[in-house]
């Protein structure tokens, strides 16, 4: 596992760092004695006479930062595979891109392989296509009507000239020059690669040798190095809090899809916290109030006081094990779980579900202002007012969708609601619109933000980026280009003078310059 900090120049005053982890090597290539890795962080480059290997990933201007696959092309420039933005070209010399082909098809490839003039190019559903290059003008097709559909997982030119497919469960295929296919290998097939003149094919959890009679020979495997400690614990970034380490100096938290929780010390590293009892693994959000660190996750609710870990699960009185999300107000804490809506007041829990009026069982995201709370939900908008749920749905409400994913209160108070995939509403005087400009984002779980100091609201999107909408004045997205290692956008957070910003493919650090503290950058 790698740990890549990687620095770009936003504007004048704004400088952008990311943090990915590239320990998933999807292919590689060298060129001019130059290692060049597709990875899941980035594009690695390794160039024994510079020493530290460098990454570009969509941080500073690459396409996408998630890259499935690289081939050296037969002019000697590189061509990559970017989940979600389709084949590019990539120039060493300079660290130029461009799109080699602009078709939709094309845009989830995931594997690729140069044969002559032709570039064949696997898909995650569209099945395998070839380019040719060698008119005026790129030709587009399928020619093998086997692989006109399905997930392509692996390519790779065979040392007698065969092209060889891999077909996820479908097994390893070889095609001759005639377009005649013949399967190879049945079972599961990830990856195919050349090895000096062998055929190496990768099953996934195993690697092996292809032999004849669709035989294929387990290798063994070195045992893999230990990641080194101090690095990021997932480049899936759920969320951010500000909370105080173990000595008491606030620190900067981040919850992940899969690895738990961690603090970034005085040192620069990420640490573990070390404490008694079961601690979180799938976080969904974190909270803090200070002193005690509440966790969200897929397995209950957690709180983190006295270096000890503590659960509440449905045994403790939540409606589910599922916490969505988490909301502190003063000394109650609020969960939106899978099965309703609890409140624990420091002593007891109180527990709502469809029965009690709310409008559905899925509560996605939670916001507490006053004696109001909000509760996003599947099918619909949950409003909690003198101890009684009422609901908001599609129709008369003005709800632009039902689907409503997350829910904050701007510092003047007003309801915002954001939707799967229908923009943010705003409500006022009960009467639900539309926020100009944020009418078509699809907005993720809990990605309304609030930072009264920047005088705002973040929207974290799904694949539109990072959005700000001014108090007084027009939303508009942040940096379409650059400055974010993906543009599926989870969390936010301003602390130390800088922006903090997840997303589900790296950490990025905004340092904010005097000029840009109301975002005019």
């Amino acid at each position: 596992m790698a740990l890549v900090s990687l620095s770009v120049a936003v504007s004048g005053d704004v400088q952008a760092s990311c943090e990915t982890l590239t320990e998933s090597v999807h292919a590689e290539v060298t060129l001019g004695g130059v290692r060049y890795a597709a990875t899941a962080g980035g594009l690695l480059i390794d160039d024994p006479s510079v020493g530290t290997p460098q990454v570009k990933s969509a941080c500073d201007g690459l396409a996408g930062t998630y890259l499935q696959a690289i081939a050296r092309d037969p002019r000697g420039a590189l061509t990559l595979a970017i989940r979600g933005q389709g084949v590019w070209s990539f120039d060493p010399m300079d660290g130029g891109h461009e799109r080699l082909l602009d078709d939709p098809r094309l845009q989830w490839p995931t594997a690729l392989v140069w044969q002559g003039s032709h570039l064949w190019i696997g898909t995650v559903q569209d099945g395998l296509w070839r380019v040719d290059l060698s008119g005026r003008r790129p030709a587009l097709s399928q020619p093998i009507w086997r692989f006109r559909k399905h997930r392509v997982t692996g390519l790779a030119i065979a040392p007698d000239g065969r092209l060889l497919v891999g077909r996820d469960l479908g097994g390893l295929w070889g095609v001759d020059d005639a377009g005649r296919s013949k399967r190879l290998l049945t079972g599961s097939v990830q990856g195919v690669e050349v090895l000096a003149s062998q055929v190496v094919v990768d099953r996934g959890a195993t690697r092996c040798q292809l032999a004849g009679r669709r035989r294929c020979l387990r290798i063994r495997e070195a045992t893999p190095v230990a990641a080194r400690t101090g690095q990021l614990p997932s480049a899936h970034i759920t969320s951010l809090v500000a909370h105080p380490d173990p000595s008491g100096t606030p620190r900067l938290w981040v919850g992940t899809f899969d690895q738990g929780v961690a603090f970034r010390g005085p040192d620069g590293q990420w640490h573990r916290v070390k404490a008694r009892g079961e601690a979180p693994r799938l976080v969904n959000t974190l909270a803090s109030d200070g002193q005690r660190l509440w966790v969200a996750s897929a397995t209950g609710a957690y709180v983190l006081e006295g270096g000890r870990w503590r659960r509440f699960g449905e045994q403790s009185g939540l409606p589910s094990d599922h916490v969505n999300a988490l909301h502190l107000a003063g000394d109650e804490v609020w969960f939106a779980t899978s099965q309703g809506v609890a409140r624990f007041n420091g002593s007891h829990l109180r527990a709502w579900g469809v029965d009690e009026g709310l409008p559905y069982r899925i509560v996605y995201s939670i916001a507490v202002h006053g004696d109001r709370v909000l509760a996003g939900t599947a099918f619909g908008l949950g409003v909690f007012e003198g101890e009684r749920w009422g609901h908001r749905r599609m129709g008369r409400s003005g709800l632009s969708d039902d689907w409503v994913n997350a829910v904050a209160f701007r510092a003047d108070g007003v309801p915002l609601l954001g939707t799967y995939d229908a923009g943010v509403d705003q409500m006022r005087a009960e009467a639900i619109t539309p926020v100009p400009g944020l009418d078509k984002v699809w907005v993720n779980p809990s990605g309304l933000v609030p930072v009264p100091a920047l005088g705002g609201v973040f929207v974290a999107t799904l694949g539109d980026g990072l959005w700000f909408w001014p108090d007084a004045g027009e939303a508009r997205r942040l940096r379409p280009k650059e400055g974010l290692p993906s543009q599926d956008v989870t969390s936010v957070l301003l602390f130390e003078g800088s922006l903090f910003v997840g997303t589900r493919n790296g950490l990025a650090r905004w340092t904010l310059g005097e000029d840009s503290v109301h975002l005019t950058w």
